[in-house]
């Protein structure tokens, strides 16, 4: 199977994955490739607080690095807002 930006599709456990990250009892959300602003990565995090209020072990991970146009464009600047809003939040 091929998968564009080179993504290898891997088999795996989700149950082991979460014991071997100490998530067992976790709600997991997730994004994954290349961050960018259409993503709506931000739109998650704004929800997170009223979620988490109702949802107490919800987790959300990003994973990715930032696309390289928005890189080459603006460098990090979005991820750090993210970043930045996450711990706000």
């Amino acid at each position: 199977m091929f998968v564009d930006h080179g993504v290898p599709d891997l088999q795996f456990s989700a149950e082991k994955s979460k014991n071997e990250l100490k998530l067992e009892n976790k709600k997991i959300l997730t994004t994954f490739g290349f961050i960018g602003r259409n993503k709506g990565i931000k739109t998650v995090i704004k929800a997170l607080p009223k979620v988490i209020e109702k949802q107490p072990n919800v987790i959300y991970m990003i994973l990715g690095k930032t696309h390289p146009n928005v890189l080459r464009h603006s460098g990090e600047e979005y991820r750090i807002f993210l970043m930045r809003l996450i711990k706000n939040l």
